[in-house]
């Protein structure tokens, strides 16, 4: 029987602005949580009897430029973790490179090398690196994955059933609103992988074919409301997804009772949209919840009446729309040229500002 480990994706190590403070270390708040949802997960690892974590990628948020404040501290945990006798494997992602393509001189996880943990920056590098894993780096042409894939699966031969793969690549119909790319978990699948996980979409999904989007770390921005954050622990026969325990990105719906929507609040960043311009009533509302233990409060005012459900906090409150789905459906509208193409382009940009 083999021994359980950890899998990990899309940490997004970064000096995060929104809801964040500075602590009297130096170390950005929002930072230190997620490298504490990275202890947690070893904690997790070490007490299911495993003693080995799997970075998805996307280790890091801004592409191309790591500062030292975000680069040091990072180093510091995987260095604790490491010397606590974890064996520490990392896949290079998008956000991690400096250009489109994953390579060692141009990868920012690279610099992990140093405190022992083991990088995957090509696909050669990932098929052997692990007894029982083959990973494959972030590769922009889906066309040019799958030629990666089938090529580690070719020479996995007939023990390809005894191996994972994990990968950092976008598996299609795991987010609403975000168009195919043509890779599909029943692609994956057809491999003959033992399990296959996928990092790159803020989503944790189970497709039921032993494949599975992993899912970030924790919600990183608006663009997250809604999504399963958390980390994987699998095991021989099962595979557990453990939720996260940092603040969530919440909007607030009319329909909500008080009590529904205090129990949301409460730990979280929260969006409200209220149906008034009068600073008596918005004021209202950001004690209201701060009182109901919110970690961060964005109050929107609009104009248009809402009508409240008997029962719903007041002044009412509606979702608003993430700026990455209003793009999409705004896209969606037109008819222009290679609209999937400008799609995906505008998503990269909002995730690069941390929208």
């Amino acid at each position: 029987m083999r021994k359980p480990y950890g899998i990990v994706s899309d940490i997004h190590l970064h000096n995060w602005s929104a809801f964040a403070t500075v602590g009297a270390d130096g170390i950005n708040s929002r930072l230190q949580i997620l490298l504490n949802e990275l202890h947690r997960c070893a904690d997790e690892v070490d007490a299911a009897g495993g003693d080995t974590i799997i970075n998805a990628g996307d280790t890091f948020h801004v592409r191309g430029n790591i500062t030292p404040s975000v680069l040091n501290p990072t180093l510091d945990a995987y260095s604790a973790l490491v010397k606590r006798g974890f064996k520490i494997y990392i896949v290079a992602g998008n956000h991690d490179l400096e250009g489109k393509d994953s390579d060692r001189l141009g990868s920012a996880v690279t610099a992990l090398e140093g405190v022992g943990c083991a990088i995957v920056n090509t696909p050669a590098a990932g098929i052997g690196i692990c007894d029982d894993v083959v990973m494959v780096p972030w590769i922009q042409n889906i066309g040019d994955l799958k030629k990666a894939l089938e090529d580690a699966a070719s020479a996995a031969s007939t023990d390809v059933g005894n191996l994972d793969l994990v990968i950092h690549a976008p598996i299609d119909d795991v987010l609403v609103g975000i168009p195919d790319h043509g890779l599909t978990s029943d692609y994956l699948a057809s491999l003959g992988f033992r399990k296959v996980f996928a990092g790159h979409y803020h989503h944790h999904k189970n497709f039921g074919n032993k494949v599975y989007s992993i899912g970030a770390l924790a919600h990183h921005t608006w663009s997250d409301v809604g999504s399963k954050a958390g980390f994987l622990i699998v095991r021989d026969a099962f595979v557990e997804w453990r939720k996260s325990h940092a603040p969530e990105f919440i909007d607030l719906l009319s329909a909500e009772s008080e009590t529904d929507a205090e129990l949301m609040a409460e730990g979280n960043y929260v969006r409200a949209r209220v149906t008034t311009n009068k600073m008596q009533d918005i004021n209202k509302m950001r004690e209201w919840l701060e009182a109901s233990g919110a970690k961060g409060i964005l109050i929107q005012s609009v104009k248009e009446p809402v009508k409240a459900r008997e029962g719903s906090i007041a002044p009412s409150v509606t979702a608003g729309a993430s700026i990455g789905a209003s793009v999409d459906e705004y896209i969606k509208g037109q008819t222009f040229a290679h609209a999937e193409s400008v799609q995906r382009e505008c998503q990269r940009v909002l995730s690069i500002a941390g929208i």
